[in-house]
């Protein structure tokens, strides 16, 4: 990493921890954040309000890729230089996404510059001013990304990708060998670990990627009992929030804007406009993703959340935290609950676990029969954990 790029990390870094100081209340938030909105729509050339931009989502940017993206590369090309098919132009990195809930991996574009920006807040917003420090970060995701290559480049903290293509076992000798002091990884690769036992003592454990269910919270917690556990909520489209020291997530709305749609259950589904980003455009973005607004007692004028699911898990029109919620208030820890097209919805549960009561509290929330059938629940390693899911 250039010195440069450096300097930009820097930045960023105490950029975002200075915003976390001064911008205490709401009003002096969005006032901040309305300024930097009209110099990017003015920069960007979008519109004279973000109002007149519409609102898109992931098929029409797949389909008009190269209208979102200043070097005008189409969704095919980008896709090529993704996979290493074509050179990328140079000072720019192009990824995909793990399609692990589409199915379709979108291809996203980003600069050196805005990589490195992404590094410095990152690391504000999950470690402070505890990132001087250098804590040893291991990082297990599905595939890598430019993003976390930007703090291996350039030597800011001693990192380690580790992917999970070759599976959790070698995942965890990989881990055991680095020894970190903070892991970032998703919730079933952590539950994995704890369950089997890991020699690593981190300090500092972020779940990410996934939903972080009780059960799974306690299991890791008692694990890692040394290790303060959080949540980081990020997609392709950016990062979206993570916890404060009172474990609440609090949107990055000092980094991204974020309109709250209603849905008319009580969630809200986040539209996304990344005042940051100029090598992609990402404006009025329709996520899929299904959140609930909830307080929280630390004095952060960033709206607190958690997230419910994806909106196209609604099995019978019900948020997927709903039926998830209801399973596990029927004393089930784990289970499978997956509706097909109009088809019954089948919960699978382990064998020996009492099915009754889970059926029960499932059909009076649905208000139709439930099918239970018995299964083996390891957790998968090629794909998200999704418990509550509805497919085609």
């Amino acid at each position: 990493m250039t010195l440069t790029g450096t300097a930009i990390a820097v930045r960023a870094f105490a950029a975002t921890l200075t915003r976390a100081a001064t911008l205490r209340d709401r009003s002096a938030l969005e006032a901040w954040q309305a300024k930097r909105l009209d110099a990017w729509l003015r920069q960007t050339g979008m519109a004279a309000s973000l109002s007149d931009v519409p609102i898109t989502q992931r098929a029409t940017l797949l389909a008009d890729f190269a209208a979102f993206n200043r070097l005008g590369l189409s969704a095919e090309t980008a896709t090529a230089m993704a996979l290493g098919r074509m050179p990328a132009p140079p000072h720019t990195h192009i990824g995909l996404s793990t399609g692990t809930v589409s199915g379709t991996r979108m291809p996203y574009v980003i600069s050196d510059a805005e990589r490195f920006v992404w590094l410095g807040t990152i690391l504000a917003k999950t470690l402070g001013w505890a990132a001087l420090q250098r804590p040893r970060v291991a990082v297990v995701l599905p595939q890598g990304s430019a993003l976390y290559d930007a703090a291996r480049d350039g030597r800011a903290l001693p990192l380690c990708f580790v992917p999970l293509t070759d599976g959790f076992a070698q995942a965890q000798q990989v881990l055991e060998a680095f020894a970190p002091d903070v892991i970032v990884a998703p919730p079933r690769v952590l539950t994995w670990l704890a369950r089997r036992g890991t020699t690593i003592t981190p300090r500092r454990v972020f779940a990410a990627a996934e939903l972080l269910d009780p059960p799974d919270q306690s299991a890791i917690r008692a694990a890692f009992p040394a290790a303060r556990l959080g949540e980081i909520y990020m997609a392709t489209e950016g990062l979206f929030a993570v916890t404060c020291p009172h474990g609440t997530l609090h949107l990055a709305e000092d980094c991204v804007h974020l309109e709250l749609i209603p849905q008319g259950d009580g969630t809200v589904e986040p539209v996304v406009t990344d005042f940051t980003r100029r090598a992609q455009t990402m404006a009025r973005y329709r996520t899929g993703d299904l959140l609930r607004e909830v307080s929280c007692d630390c004095a952060s004028p960033l709206r607190a959340v958690k997230v419910a699911g994806r909106a196209s898990d609604r099995i019978e029109g019900v948020a997927p935290d709903i039926l998830r919620d209801a399973v596990l208030t029927a004393g089930v820890e784990d289970f499978r609950l997956v509706q097909s097209g109009s088809a019954a919805p089948i919960l699978t549960l382990a064998p020996g676990v009492p099915s009754d009561p889970a059926r029960q509290v499932l059909q009076s929330v649905l208000g139709r029969r439930v099918k239970v059938e018995t299964g083996v629940l390891t957790p998968p390693e090629d794909c998200k954990l999704r418990r509550v899911m509805r497919v085609p």
